[in-house]
């Protein structure tokens, strides 16, 4: 919506709620703003953006807001009579700062002579009406993406048209469309963009004479098997006193994407690679992530190398940092690297003849590297991620859990090293700089964490003020393979702030490293990219005055806020793109026996997880054996009459009884229980 309509909607709606206004609220008008949160059932509160208790409005006082709107409420002590209110505040909307909702996800009905759109999002059940002319040739049942092109002033429909139609809801791939559509990512490059792309330079001489020449060395990628954008490789040898010289060499993407070109610029505005189980919204365009900038085996590439010596305990000697030149070796693959590790496979072996020891001396560092993290307090959370497999027509043929085994310990540690190397070189150097940062959680929040979990025995140590990495670190080991062990992490976890960006170098708490940042994937993340450029120009003797380095900072300010923005809406999509490849996937086996494990336990049922990871509630109106009781201090339901429980850990029988692939959730029936039919 414009600024137009909206200023003149909310000029009419504050004038006419100002009666009412002054009627309910005296002559105080004690009013705040914040964003609208609405029940299904109508009713809202408002998230006063001064942080101060939430404001109640019913329905009829919504004045033309919807919910996620930004608005200015009114309020008092409760004026409506609604007993279980009590003393809590309630207001009216008199204006509408801002609209969330200018573009709906939905779908097309005709109810009578008209056309209407059902938004997806259950919140939104305002009437919003499609004129025919603004259809655009989307037809009755299909899944669209609409803008609302003139809103309701406080009653009546609003009016929107069709911006693109997504497809029928039995397409497959729809669902991703949908996500996409949501968060607004961009499919496809500019032609401006792709014209940039396809002119970068190649390798000159010049680039051969200036940089280390690393391309004698045995180098090597280690990825998933079907990754096509490879921008780290590394190298391992033992020095003749025994200690050990990594390497990590990173594709110098800084090098084919000038600051201020309009690869940059579109780099810049996505933040991020959004990865779907079907797709890759790429950062950069192909021909840059999948080509010169891809580190593929037998081919010469430019690198920023961070170059590591550390002796047999793994302590870090010296380093090096430095623009490069290299040819990776061999292209190698997780689960052919754990065969042939792990496994002792013969096969994987043979594969990997030439680079076996290697491997093996790789797996041996990287051992020592993680045992020093965890000792020092690193933090590592048990949770299973969900691979989602697919045929060629987009189908979901299977979900597994994906664990990490040597091959992924290996490059994961020999990452979060150089990452950590290049933050310290640099905060030495008190150069202006983007680190990764996790600050330590909130106290109330830990507080809150203690008091749940006492029944369980489990305190997490809050002495002081400071809450350190190590307590946290020994409080989740405890939980490793009991029962409870997901319902603590997951708590915890919620108990911890979000990863994010910074110019200031606030520590990484998860990590337990004092100085960290994001080195290691400038293919796909825009703050490596622009510590990148950072480094080059260190490298290349540029000298920074105060001046210069306060305009550098303020710049990489505006990259720390935007990336970690543009990282938040990526991992929220992710997070729908797995959950509803999940629901599509289990939909076809409805009526289908389980074993699964109780992982939650509520006042209102309790959560099953089963082994592939899918994960629904079996509600509490579908235990229909007793009646049960909610124990809060020890998280179980107990059955009033016969004495039965659940709890977090047992194992359940179950059957699949429902999927709602639009809310992505997955309800369940006790196998005993089964009164489906």
């Amino acid at each position: 919506m414009g600024i137009k309509n909206r200023n003149r909607f909310s000029a009419k709606t504050e004038k006419g709620c100002s009666k009412t206004t002054k009627k309910k609220y005296g002559k105080s008008k004690r009013m705040v703003s914040g964003k609208l949160s609405v029940n299904q059932r109508g009713f809202a509160f408002l998230r006063p953006d001064d942080g101060s208790e939430d404001v109640f409005i019913l329905k009829r006082n919504l004045n033309g807001a919807w919910h996620k709107d930004k608005v200015m409420v009114a309020w008092q002590k409760s004026i409506s009579g609604k007993a279980d209110l009590g003393n809590r505040r309630e207001g009216e909307v008199v204006s509408i700062i801002e609209r969330a909702n200018t573009n709906l996800l939905g779908t097309i009905y005709r109810e009578r002579n008209n056309y209407y759109l059902a938004p997806l999002e259950n919140k939104i059940q305002n009437t919003i009406l499609i004129p025919v002319r603004f259809k655009n040739g989307a037809q009755i049942g299909q899944r669209v993406m609409a803008e609302i092109i003139q809103w309701p002033k406080t009653s009546g429909p609003a009016v929107a048209k069709v911006k693109e139609i997504l497809g029928d809801l039995t397409d497959p791939g729809l669902d991703i469309l949908e996500i996409i559509a949501k968060h607004h990512f961009d499919t496809d490059f500019s032609p401006a963009v792709l014209k940039e792309a396809e002119a970068v330079a190649k390798i000159t001489t010049q680039e051969e004479e200036t940089r280390l020449d690393l391309r004698g060395d045995l180098l090597v990628t280690i990825d998933g098997k079907d990754a096509r954008d490879l921008d780290d490789a590394v190298s391992l040898s033992i020095e003749e006193n025994g200690s050990y010289r990594l390497g990590v060499h990173i594709a110098d993407v800084g090098h084919y994407v000038p600051i201020g070109s309009r690869l940059d610029r579109e780099a810049y505005q996505r933040g991020t690679s959004v990865y779907f189980p079907d797709r890759v919204l790429p950062m950069l365009p192909k021909q840059l992530s999948n080509g010169v900038c891809s580190l593929n085996a037998g081919e010469d590439r430019l690198a920023l190398s961070c170059i590591i010596f550390l002796d047999e305990d793994g302590k870090i000697l010296k380093h090096q940092i430095a623009e490069s030149i290299i040819h990776v070796t061999k292209r190698l693959d997780y689960p052919t690297v754990n065969a042939a590790l792990e496994q002792d496979d013969q096969k994987a072996q043979a594969e990997y003849q030439q680079v076996l020891p290697l491997l093996r001396n790789m797996a041996k560092l990287a051992a020592i590297l993680q045992q020093k993290r965890f000792a020092r307090g690193a933090i590592d959370f048990h949770f299973p991620e969900t691979k989602v497999l697919m045929d060629d027509d987009g189908q979901v043929i299977a979900l597994e859990k994906r664990e990490r085994h040597t091959a992924e310990v290996m490059i994961e540690e020999f990452m979060i090293l150089a990452n950590e190397v290049v933050a310290s070189h640099y905060h030495r150097k008190k150069m202006p700089f983007i680190y990764r940062i996790h600050e330590q959680p909130d106290r109330e929040k830990c507080l809150a964490l203690n008091q749940i979990l006492a029944p369980f025995g489990y305190q997490l140590s809050l002495r002081g003020e400071i809450i350190k990495p190590k307590s946290f670190a020994s409080f989740l080991q405890k939980t490793v393979g009991k029962p409870e062990e997901k319902m603590v992490q997951t708590l915890a976890l919620r108990s911890m702030q979000h990863a994010a960006y910074s110019t200031l170098p606030l520590g990484h708490f998860g990590l337990a490293s004092k100085y960290y940042s994001h080195f290691t994937s400038p293919i796909r993340r825009y703050p490596d990219l622009a510590i990148h450029r950072v480094i080059k120009a260190d490298l290349h003797g540029d000298k920074l005055d105060e001046d210069r380095k306060l305009v550098l900072l303020e710049r990489l300010q505006d990259y720390a806020m935007q990336s970690s923005k543009t990282e938040r809406i990526a991992e929220e999509a992710e997070r729908e793109a797995v959950a509803s490849k999940i629901c599509e996937y289990m939909q076809a086996k409805i009526g289908e026996h389980f074993i699964g494990t109780i992982v939650s336990v509520t006042a209102y049922g309790f959560y099953v997880e089963l082994e592939n990871t899918a994960e629904g509630l079996v509600h509490i109106s579908k235990l229909y054996d007793d009646d049960y009781l909610f124990i809060e201090e020890k998280l179980q339901l107990r059955g009033l009459h016969f004495g039965k429980i659940y709890q977090i850990g047992q194992k359940v029988p179950v059957i699949l009884s429902h999927v709602d692939r639009e809310q992505k959730l997955i309800d369940f029936i006790l196998a005993e229980n089964d009164k489906m039919g």
